[in-house]
């Protein structure tokens, strides 16, 4: 493809995002000019949604660390770019479904049905209706994107396409993290042996790290596993340049991100790419890991990474003089503790989706936390207490259906793990799989993230029967 005709394709993207960043990132504008700037860019979106429907999606993966910039209000909605995004997919995407386009609905899309339909029955335990509704929004969107994702990611530059947005997403929020850090922007309460916890846009350290999960395996898999089996280079030379940025940049900011069930996760997913390894790497990968532990102990960081570590530890003991140094600890065992109150109080349908801030102060047996920090700080517990046994066993039911879809996809073997993307999908559910122990993570855009990425895992292409050129046709 020549420099002229890729110019053309990318016009109405830029197009898209120049709107959305001056209605949002320009004060001066009016609120008359602000409202035709995002409605003329939904009209840009939706037609590329209708088509090129994976620009759009690439454009949501590129939102979602950029979320919390630049909302505006229209018509009486708060509208950030990722809603945006989201709202161009479903006026211009669902229409071709409507005169016949295929859809794939495989056993993940029956997963999220089945959360959803707890989360739906919950509602006769509803206390919150607002509260209910943002619940089931988030879980309903994030299955429309999977199945768009699934149903369009079907030719290789789909995938270079979508993982450009991934490597943009990781950067930006990685840069400015580091930039916080340094400059120490950012509450008093978030400084951890005297270094600030990198928190990105995110407003929490802990969903800035599950979003690097999210994010990390995939491309660290992309990027490592061809190259050590030596197959056919699946991605243009610029976009693996783009990968190797974004896995140190985002490496760095889970790091500073202190958060242990973050690092849990990645330690996780680490595990899962090093024994996707043949044996004589292996024991290469396992000496610079130790390597670069010991690195950080030499700069000073030992401190800062072993008290984080070892500190879980005694969240699940014997009650404790509350102190700075385990207040995490005891908050998050008095979380479950009320949540679990929750359960035993309501088995089937529990508080109700998004109840379980109101339901907070009834349920909980520690006094010193009576406020709650807006969900169970588990996934499992969050979704038992929202929704009794079935919200639990229907969110484990979820994840072992893309556990099993990803495993059969890996003991099918080559050609379909060969670019690394189904061991890298593999890896990111077991991140989350251990990470939502200890934490709940389908807040903010996150699940719409973790989507993407495994649909991205799913999607059924062959590197051996789609070799890359070297020019701009492989993307």
């Amino acid at each position: 493809m020549n420099i002229e005709r890729l110019i053309l394709r990318e016009r109405m993207p830029i197009t898209f995002v120049a709107l959305i960043g001056i209605a949002m990132g320009v004060d001066v504008v009016p609120r008359t000019g602000t409202t035709l700037l995002i409605l003329t860019s939904i009209a840009v979106g939706v037609a590329i949604a209708f088509a090129r429907p994976v620009d759009m999606l690439g454009l949501l993966a590129l939102s979602i660390p950029l979320q919390a910039y630049g909302a505006v209000d229209v018509l009486g909605a708060n509208l950030t770019l990722t809603k945006l995004c989201v709202i161009c997919l479903l006026i211009g995407w669902l229409p071709g479904v409507a005169v016949g386009r295929r859809v794939v609905m495989d056993s993940v899309v029956w997963g999220y049905a089945a959360v959803a339909v707890a989360l739906v029955i919950s509602v006769v335990a509803m206390s919150d209706a607002a509260g209910w509704a943002a619940e089931l929004y988030r879980w309903t969107v994030a299955a429309f994107i999977f199945v768009v994702a699934r149903t369009e990611i079907t030719e290789r530059h789909h995938v270079n396409r979508l993982i450009v947005g991934v490597c943009a997403g990781v950067v930006g929020i990685s840069a400015y993290a580091m930039y916080q850090v340094l400059t120490e922007d950012g509450p008093a309460s978030f400084v951890i042996n005297g270094l600030l916890r990198a928190y990105g846009t995110f407003g929490q350290p802990n969903p800035l790290a599950a979003y690097l999960e999210m994010s990390l395996p995939l491309l660290a898999a992309m990027t490592l596993l061809p190259a050590v089996h030596r197959t056919p280079r699946t991605v243009p030379p610029f976009l693996l340049a783009m990968m190797v940025v974004s896995i140190a940049a985002g490496t760095m900011t889970i790091v500073l991100t202190q958060s242990r069930g973050g690092w849990i996760g990645i330690g996780a997913a680490v595990v899962i790419l090093v024994g996707s390894l043949p044996p004589k790497y292996q024991v290469g990968v396992a000496g610079g890991a130790l390597a670069a532990l010991a690195g950080l102990f030499m700069l000073g960081w030992g401190n800062v990474l072993s008290d984080r570590l070892t500190s879980i530890l005694s969240a699940g003991g014997e009650r404790v003089l509350v102190s700075p140094r385990n207040w995490a600890n005891e908050e998050r065992r008095a979380h479950w503790g009320t949540a679990l109150n929750m359960v035993r109080a309501h088995p089937w349908a529990g508080v109700g989706a998004g109840g379980f801030n109101d339901a907070y102060r009834e349920y909980t047996s520690e006094w010193r936390f009576r406020v709650s920090r807006g969900h169970a700080h588990s996934g499992y517990l969050q979704m038992g207490a929202q929704a009794g046994i079935a919200g639990a066993v229907t969110f484990a039911a979820w994840i072992g259906s893309i556990l099993l879809r990803l495993i059969e996809r890996w003991r099918a073997g080559r050609p379909s793990t060969a670019d690394g993307r189904v061991v890298g999908g593999l890896a990111t559910v077991v991140a989350f799989t251990v990470h939502s122990v200890v934490d709940f993570l389908n807040v903010l855009s996150l699940g719409i993230q973790f989507a993407l990425v495994i649909a991205i895992a799913l999607a059924s292409i062959s590197p051996e029967t789609e070799p890359v050129d070297e020019g701009m046709d492989s993307f």
